[in-house]
């Protein structure tokens, strides 16, 4: 009897603490926010300029920062599926590209951000 009242009290005390901890924890700490949106952004350019060697190509400024923005709220395989906006990518049409990503369903879907993000693609300048 006294085994189980001592395993009682020590769940007891462990859900306290797990009170007390959520209590004090704060999701929106910046410092924290911002790593780990810096370490997600790192891991987007790293995953495009692997799989995209135009990428690397591409100057720092507008452009380079819209494709960023699309891999990384896209993921991975669904940014792989605009084939022929990719392919007009790594040929330099970058007007064609953005014709491309906004005869899709993504674009219907996030509307006027979309025409942001291929303004941004067709004349590397900030919207």
């Amino acid at each position: 009897m006294a085994k189980m009242y001592w395993k009682q009290q020590k769940a007891f005390a462990q859900l306290q603490n797990r009170r007390q901890w959520m209590r004090d924890f704060d999701p929106t700490e910046t410092t924290a926010v911002e790593f780990l949106l810096e370490n997600d952004i790192v891991r987007t350019i790293k995953e495009l300029s692997r799989e995209y060697p135009w990428f690397n190509d591409l100057e720092e400024g507008a452009r380079r920062d819209a494709i960023i923005n699309m891999h990384f709220n896209l993921g991975r395989a669904r940014f792989a599926s605009f084939k022929m906006a990719l392919y007009h990518m790594e040929n330099g049409r970058h007007q064609d590209a953005s014709s491309e990503f906004l005869n899709s369903k993504w674009a219907k879907q996030v509307k006027g951000r979309a025409l942001e993000i291929t303004d941004m693609i067709s004349t590397n300048t900030y919207v």
